[in-house]
């Protein structure tokens, strides 16, 4: 898996994560703001590279002041 950004069709800035998908050199793209609870008021802008152990940190807004987060994988 790869963490990064992505453009969506408004121009804005999405944090994603892109994951093969098992058929040759083709990827699949996981918007990770459709990873949080609804009404956190978060907007994932941009991941940093994923660790070994599935740890992601990116920027974003957070009630529409500029943070960081850090997102910890789950079973």
């Amino acid at each position: 898996m790869i963490a990064g950004k992505a453009q969506n069709s408004s121009a804005a800035y999405l944090a994603v994560l892109f994951r093969p998908n098992g058929t040759g050199d083709a990827w699949t793209v996981l918007d990770l703001n459709t990873r949080l609870n609804g009404g956190s008021g978060w907007v994932l802008q941009s991941a940093h590279p994923i660790n070994e152990a599935g740890v992601i940190v990116g920027t974003g807004t957070s009630g529409g002041v500029s943070a960081s987060w850090i997102a910890l994988p789950t079973p």
